[in-house]
């Protein structure tokens, strides 16, 4: 590093022109090897922590691309937060038909209460064969128990001719399994073979 003649200011050795006054020092350097002496004083390099940092255009395009990328990637998170809390809210829909369906099924345990002492069947399997159309398959042995249904609401029974497995009966109701649930189907439609 030499100072410059003008502003006294550190340069590089090699440098013509002086970068922070603007002047040529070329001629110094000439007439310097010409007469053999050097007039440009050489001088130990300027510690780092007096350097300003310089910011390149380079630098503010990645520092900005930086930027933009953290805030896509925030906006992702709450986004993806948003979407996982709106889906599973759908569990705890509070519709008026989530609410009627909850209904139905509280009415229903609260009619189950067995009227009848039902008795299980445990020697032989014994089956229930369908004497009827649309003949209900209860959740209980009364005719105030709830039924199944389908997605659309409609009644859902088995064909008449039906064999089900009876696992149980009361005075007026056989315990059959459909689709490997227990159901309750009246003894006015369906009969009892071995």
């Amino acid at each position: 590093m030499i100072k410059c003649p003008y502003c006294e200011k550190q340069i590089p050795y090699d440098a013509n022109v002086c970068p922070y006054c603007g002047r040529s020092i070329k001629e110094f350097h000439q007439k310097d090897n010409a007469e053999g002496e050097q007039s440009v004083e050489h001088t130990d390099p300027e510690p780092l922590d007096n350097h300003v940092e310089r910011v390149t255009p380079h630098e503010n395009d990645r520092r900005m691309l930086f930027f933009i990328i953290a805030v896509l990637v925030l906006l992702l998170i709450v986004g993806g937060i948003y979407h996982y809390t709106s889906i599973h809210s759908e569990d705890f829909d509070e519709s008026p038909k989530a609410e009627a369906d909850t209904t139905v099924i509280l009415d229903t345990l609260e009619k189950i209460k067995p009227a009848a002492k039902v008795t299980y069947n445990a020697k032989k399997k014994q089956r229930v064969v369908v004497n009827g159309e649309g003949v209900r398959m209860r959740f209980g042995p009364s005719l105030k128990a709830g039924y199944l249904k389908d997605e659309k609401g409609a009644t859902k029974s088995v064909k008449k001719g039906t064999e089900l497995e009876c696992v149980g009966q009361t005075e007026e109701w056989y315990q059959v399994v459909y689709m490997g649930k227990k159901y309750y189907m009246s003894k006015q439609y369906t009969y009892l073979v071995e």
